[in-house]
Order: structure tokens, then C-alpha cells, then sequence
């Protein structure tokens, strides 16, 4: 069986260490190279052709979605997986609208990044963990709470003129109600 070659791709030096320690226990990876900047990163990736990349999103030099887009761009055989600490949506739908092959954050347990790089490494596309999953579908519910508060306001000011027209409907209680506050007259303001 053949091993699949991947290579790692972040800026920080303890994640590096940690990540290649468990992926070297699996007997069916192989790392081929590792880079600690973007521009680094980009170089390899096109020299050396990895089955999977294993890629963090904020890097000195280039950034990670920018390496995925002039991947993508030249048709490159590279297939990304992305392990960052960012789990905004932004950043999810971003990279795997670019070419990414799957989006995990780094507080995934070691088997779940072991099992997604085989899967990406065997061609899975949208590769995800329960938590970016989790992650992606939650817009749809604050989009709902947003359109319910978007509601519940035109509401308030349809109750609000309910309550207030019987009071404004004669023309002396209107022209007080419009009169700005007066700082010459003994109570400050006439509104009512």
C-alpha cells in the first residue's frame, strides 16, 4: 500500500511538533516537508506535488486562503485540508469555496485530523468535523432570530402609534407633541 505524502503548513512551531508526532504513528502517512510562512508553503506545494496539505490559515508572507485560490488557480493535484483556530464561517465557507478540501479547527482530537486527511487523501471533497458542521448550519437560525427582531420592531411601532394616535389626532396636542424643548419655560419641556 501506498503511503500518502502530505505536508504541513503553519507558523507555529509547537502545532508543527505536535501534529507531526501523531500523524507519524499512523503506518500510512508519510510527511515529505513542513513550512513555517506562506511563501514558504506555496514553493513546496508546487515543487514536491504532496497528496494533501495540510494547511493553517494565518501565515506570515501569504495567507492560507490566498495558497488555496493559486492552488486551485493552476489546477494543482494538492488537495487542502485546513487546520486553523479559526472557526468563523467566513473563514470555513471562504476556503472551502477556494478549493479546500476540508476545514478542521486544531481542537479536534488527533484521530479525527488522522481520519480526514486519509479521507481528503482518497478524494472526499467538504470534508468537515461535527463541530464545523455544527458551526456552518448555526446561520441559519441567527438569521431567523435577526428576521424575528426585524418583526418584533415593526410591531412595536405599529403598537406604538396605536397608543399614541388618540392622543395626536386634536391639533393643539400635535403642535406640542412637535414643539422642541424650550430651556426659557418652567418645566423644561411641553410634550403633552
Amino acid at each position: 500500500m501506498e503511503k500518502i505524502r502530505i505536508m504541513l503548513a503553519d507558523d507555529h512551531p509547537v502545532a508543527r511538533a505536535g501534529i507531526r508526532k501523531f500523524l507519524n504513528k499512523a503506518t500510512d502517512i508519510e510527511i515529505i516537508a513542513e513550512a513555517d510562512n506562506g511563501i514558504e508553503a506555496l514553493e513546496l506545494a508546487k515543487r514536491l506535488v504532496p497528496d494533501v496539505l495540510l494547511l493553517d490559515i494565518e501565515l506570515p508572507g501569504v495567507k492560507g486562503l490566498e495558497i488555496a485560490k493559486e492552488l486551485q488557480a493552476s489546477n494543482s493535484p494538492v488537495k487542502i485540508l485546513v487546520l486553523s483556530t479559526y472557526d468563523d464561517k467566513q473563514f470555513i465557507f471562504g476556503l472551502l469555496g477556494n478549493g479546500a478540501a476540508g476545514y478542521l479547527t486544531k481542537e479536534e482530537v488527533p484521530e479525527t485530523i488522522v481520519e480526514a486527511v486519509r479521507g481528503v487523501a482518497r478524494g472526499e471533497k467538504g470534508w468537515v468535523s461535527r463541530r464545523v458542521a455544527a458551526i456552518m448550519s448555526a446561520g441559519s437560525s441567527k438569521e431567523k432570530r435577526i428576521k424575528r427582531l426585524a418583526w418584533n420592531w415593526a410591531s412595536a411601532k405599529r403598537q406604538w402609534k396605536n397608543i399614541w394616535n388618540p392622543f395626536l389626532q386634536n391639533s393643539r396636542s400635535r403642535r406640542a407633541w412637535r414643539r422642541p424643548c424650550s430651556p426659557y419655560r418652567r418645566n423644561g419641556c411641553n410634550l403633552l
